[in-house]
């Protein structure tokens, strides 16, 4: 377990983000424990850290315990934590890793991958258009495997805004308002892109 510590802090060295005493010293209490009670103590303080807005201290201590026990609550944790700061190549990894698993045939975790791989391209001078295009099938594979998740939907709606293809996205947006009603993401996005084509009622 110290060797991961070790190859987590080397790695985040470039976040300028090493592992504060505090976060060393709960890596060092839970690692002995049992795998149900490890899962359980390293999602509860990831959350707490997150809900002090610490969230880069909560990803390092994920990161840390998935060098060690690649346990797939705290896998999933990881990819929605990566993705709120951002860091879409991480999450595109691990995400890899869930779909493998699951043989690619999670909906959700499938969109997520799009998402995540075409985001991280997207931000690049010069994207590598055969991930973008890898992307785009993973995202239209992830609604074929399951009409009804909404956020398969976003995701593809997503991807397909930033393509350029406002019609296709406003329509995948318009069904993830029909599939649920919890989710503000697509109803900004569509007032997006009724704005920029001039359609204000």
């Amino acid at each position: 377990f110290r060797k991961a510590v070790n190859k987590v802090i080397l790695a985040n060295r470039m976040n300028k983000y090493t592992g504060s005493a505090k976060d060393r010293e709960f890596l060092a209490t839970v690692a002995g424990l049992p795998k149900d009670q490890l899962i359980a103590a390293v999602l509860k303080h990831a959350r707490e850290l997150e809900a002090q807005d610490k969230a880069i201290a909560a990803c390092y201590c994920l990161e840390t315990v998935l060098k060690a026990h690649k346990h797939r609550p705290i896998l999933v944790e990881f990819v929605r934590i990566c993705m709120s700061l951002e860091r879409y190549k991480q999450a595109a990894d691990t995400l890899e890793t869930i779909n493998k698993a699951q043989k690619y045939k999670n909906a959700e975790n499938l969109s997520d991958l799009a998402r995540c791989i075409f985001e991280h391209e997207h931000r690049k001078p010069t994207p590598d258009l055969g991930a973008v295009e890898r992307a785009e099938g993973l995202a239209l594979k992830a609604v074929e495997l399951d009409k009804n998740c909404a956020n398969a939907h976003i995701n593809r709606g997503m991807l397909l805004n930033l393509l350029g293809r406002a019609d296709e996205a406003l329509a995948c947006f318009e069904v993830a308002v029909e599939l649920t009603d919890r989710d503000h993401i697509p109803h900004v996005n569509i007032g997006n892109i009724m704005q920029i084509k001039g359609l204000y009622e």
